[in-house]
């Protein structure tokens, strides 16, 4: 299977949703008589002759070659890449889910729309007393995520979280960073 990464705090919170409604699995992605799914990587392109060769030494023939290389953005909620089986995942999720559920502080470093999220899912399964805290290097949450200075109607929508992350307990600790992690 493939993690859903947009179910990624959900998961560290509910590792069972983690693992029935998180995954999707890869036959479920490439499907039809005449697709499959092959991981490898591509060593050579040759265009002229439409082919392409593989680390496993394979060849591979093509009428149209799309490259899509993807992007791989970190996420504080990705497992490790070792985790490569349901146990793993299971065990990963659930000693993140266990420590958050024993820690009496929890510092979430960034204020954008993962940040913000993570710091809510964690409330909702902190123990009693629990202190969490949102260091973000903006002057408001999601800030970083317009380019100059937000519209009237985003910067009511930052004025919202701020006042939501309030009454959850949930401290701001804004145009901060955090560094020597």
């Amino acid at each position: 299977g493939s993690v859903w990464k947009p179910g990624g705090p959900q998961a560290i919170v509910d590792p069972e949703w983690a693992l029935t409604k998180g995954l999707v699995p890869i036959r479920d992605v490439v499907q039809g008589p005449n697709s499959a799914r092959l991981q490898d990587d591509a060593v050579r392109l040759d265009s002229d002759a439409k082919k392409i060769d593989l680390a496993s030494g394979k060849t591979l023939e093509y009428d149209y070659c799309v490259l899509a290389v993807g992007a791989q953005n970190a996420s504080p909620c990705d497992p490790p890449p070792e985790c490569t089986s349901l146990a793993a995942l299971r065990a990963h999720y659930g000693s993140v889910n266990l420590a958050i559920r024993r820690a009496s502080r929890v510092v979430v470093v960034g204020g954008g729309a993962v940040g913000i999220e993570v710091a809510g899912k964690v409330r909702e399964v902190a123990r009693a007393g629990a202190s969490i805290t949102v260091v973000h290097s903006g002057q408001r949450p999601l800030d970083m995520s317009l380019p100059g200075a937000a519209p009237k109607p985003f910067a009511a929508f930052q004025e919202r979280i701020m006042r939501l992350c309030a009454e959850a307990n949930i401290e701001l600790v804004l145009s901060a960073r955090c560094t020597n992690l």
